[in-house]
């Protein structure tokens, strides 16, 4: 008889190990399909095949998902049947699937499955600054031994880009740990702080050295957020206290390391290039912003868009806007669907984040997180992002887990209140 290693608590221990290689082997993903991707297979076959807990609350995400897709392949096939763009559907399927993976796994036994993602990806996120940072440490010194061994991929423009093939993704994928360890630390809920405040340093100056406008943003967006909800549903007047204090204590701690990297010539000249609103490569008729403009009118005549990847053949760049490219590659279908998620998405964080629950931090964290990279998607193209469907995953996962606590704390609370009218009854007096 074949043993049922589904219901063995040793394979459990294997699966869940699995979800933690998605997230700790995701600071390389310079080659397709990186160790993220094949960890993540792994854990979704195990995961399927032991029973997978489906619970509705995550319906209208799926839902969209599936119309946002549809969409793209009605668009592919139609308007652009070439391989590079059933490949990018076939990507953005992949990334659809991991983002109802994740919520359906985070719907049950949150409190533990939540801490093995975040444990992950804080390992992740440190390996992949720490080899940003050692490009940057080196690159001067070791000369050609450095670049014959290819690291000089470390470094795109002067940029920090890790194993990621661009710098701008690299950053935004460390903004979520980074918010993350924040958190712990301004809760004073971490169990390691001299190790969370290190991870923190790290991460924060990768990031900042990645020069990525969207990604300061993005960081600043998070950690208000985060601060703000945090302090307004805090009932404790000590941690408020605790709140304000420790912000501007970290605000000063983190201006100092910044302040010595911008000491450096060098690092002037990048930041005063990248710190501007507005790029020459932005501006005019035939601009990024110019390109997203002259592609509106284009856009509302073709109800399939122009097909995946087909934006650069009309205006010779990407749209470097994800709510704009979901009208152009997946058409009217998949735009609206992109906007119905995200819409959707705020409602469930927020309605999330406001219901008093035991993952009510988690929540704040996510939504934060979250809320920044959708605005950030004005400005780049943000639909490949695996990060960003993590974190879509989580907020519906812990949705439907905030939903679970709440209808058995009813049904408990109304159980009490009948056992007290039953035992008023025997005794009236």
């Amino acid at each position: 008889m074949i043993p049922n290693f589904a219901m063995d608590w040793g394979g459990d221990r294997f699966r869940l190990a699995l979800v933690w290689l998605i997230f700790a082997g995701s600071f390389v993903v310079i080659f397709e399909p990186a160790p993220t991707d094949c960890f993540f297979f792994l854990a979704f076959l195990g995961y399927v095949f032991s029973g997978m807990n489906y619970n509705s609350a995550i319906m209208p995400m799926m839902l969209l998902l599936l119309l946002y897709n549809l969409g793209g392949f009605l668009s592919y096939a139609i308007v652009a049947p070439t391989p590079e763009a059933f490949q990018s559907e076939f990507t953005s399927l992949y990334m659809a699937i991991s983002a109802v993976f994740i919520a359906s796994f985070l719907s049950v036994d949150t409190k533990k499955r939540f801490g093995i993602i975040t444990s992950g990806y804080v390992v992740g996120a440190t390996i992949a600054a720490a080899l940003a940072m050692l490009a940057y440490v080196f690159a001067s010194t070791i000369g050609k031994l450095y670049i014959s061994l290819g690291a000089n991929d470390l470094i795109n423009f002067g940029r920090a880009t890790g194993l990621f093939k661009d710098p701008n993704v690299f950053s935004t994928f460390l903004v979520f740990p980074c918010v993350l360890l924040a958190q712990r630390l301004l809760l004073g809920t971490s169990k390691r702080p001299i190790v969370d405040l290190l991870c923190f340093a790290l991460i924060f100056v990768s990031l900042f050295l990645a020069f990525s406008r969207g990604a300061w943003t993005n960081i600043l967006m998070s950690i208000v957020i985060m601060v703000a909800l945090t302090f307004i549903l805090s009932e404790s007047n000590a941690m408020r206290s605790r709140i304000v204090f420790y912000f501007f204590v970290g605000a000063v701690i983190v201006t100092i390391p910044l302040l010595l990297i911008l000491s450096s010539p060098e690092m002037q000249a990048v930041f005063l290039d990248r710190f501007t609103l507005v790029k020459s490569y932005d501006a005019g008729e035939r601009g990024r912003f110019g390109n997203q403009l002259n592609a509106i009118p284009m856009l509302l005549e073709r109800p399939f868009g122009f097909g995946p990847l087909q934006f650069s053949h009309y205006f010779l760049e990407a749209p470097h806007n994800t709510f704009l490219n979901s009208f152009s590659a997946y058409g009217w279908l998949g735009g609206i669907s992109y906007i119905a998620l995200i819409g959707c998405n705020l409602f469930v964080g927020v309605r999330t984040v406001f219901t008093k629950s035991p993952y009510q931090a988690q929540a704040i964290l996510v939504f934060a997180c979250l809320t920044s990279v959708t605005f950030q998607g004005i400005q780049i193209d943000t639909e490949h992002w695996r990060h960003f469907y993590w974190m879509l995953g989580m907020t519906w996962g812990l949705f439907a887990a905030t939903l679970i606590y709440k209808t058995q704390e009813h049904v408990q609370q109304a159980a009490d209140e009948k056992n007290i009218r039953y035992y008023q009854a025997l005794d009236p007096s």
